[in-house]
């Protein structure tokens, strides 16, 4: 049997060793490769969670700017909306000087108009006991239905005038005696509810014995004065067919 040439073992043996360095060199770019696979993954998934908590804040800024853009609106109706109070309340004495008339003027102390304007204005006398309980009911409306521009006034009258009789009776506390006015209206704002402001006055005599100088006061009372949510009664809703106020239900 021959002998194997040298130059030919020279040979296989240098391919087996080139073969076995391809090798370990084929697994080690497999092993780069599936580590940047991992790494590109790593990234992709990182990628995704920011862009997920991106769109979250986008959202959130998108939800805070609408909740500021309400909040900006509502105060803007809040500061422009009409406010309708009580500029002053008068006691007018008669030509003959035996009875008064006595007015609450109401301002529009607001930015835009009131509409859909009805009001009314009253007096009662009785004891403290009955006055101390007594409900104001909304009486002695004005007739027609009006509309307070900005800065403008509007005057409720009582239609039963105050003697110099009960004046002398307040006088001498036999009796008491009180006036009370309210006034509805809605403001611009087609959406906004229908806006209500009530008050209330002890009627009270300091001097009575020259007439023309007789001093009438008025003093607020505990109850019936407020203006929106904090009045005594809630405001009618407005018919817009009959353009008059619904009735209480």
């Amino acid at each position: 049997m021959p002998l194997p040439d040298k130059q030919q073992c020279i040979r296989e043996e240098s391919q087996i060793y080139r073969d076995g360095q391809r090798n370990e060199y084929d697994l080690e770019a497999q092993l780069v490769t599936s580590a940047w696979t991992r790494s590109m993954g790593i990234a992709a998934i990182i990628g995704m969670v920011a862009s997920l908590i991106g769109v979250g804040l986008v959202l959130i800024t998108f939800r805070a700017t609408r909740h500021a853009n309400d909040i900006a609106k509502d105060t803007a109706k809040q500061q422009l909306r009409a406010y309708v109070g009580i500029q002053e309340i008068l006691a007018d004495l008669s030509q003959t000087y035996n009875n008064w008339r006595l007015s609450v003027v109401w301002v529009n102390a607001g930015q835009t108009p009131a509409y859909n304007v009805i009001s009314g204005f009253h007096w009662k006398v009785g004891t403290a006991v009955e006055l101390n309980e007594f409900d104001f009911p909304d009486q002695n409306r004005l007739a027609g239905v009006t509309s307070i521009a900005p800065g403008q006034t509007l005057v409720s009258s009582t239609r039963e005038t105050l003697s110099l009789d009960r004046a002398r009776e307040i006088l001498k506390n036999r009796v008491h005696a009180v006036c009370w006015g309210w006034i509805e209206y809605s403001d611009t704002y087609p959406d906004s509810p229908r806006r209500r402001t009530e008050c209330a006055f002890t009627i009270g005599i300091r001097n009575i014995s020259h007439v023309p100088q007789v001093e009438i006061g008025f003093l607020s009372h505990n109850k019936h004065n407020g203006m929106d949510d904090n009045c005594m009664h809630p405001a009618r809703e407005w018919d817009s067919e009959t353009n008059q106020p619904k009735d209480r239900t």
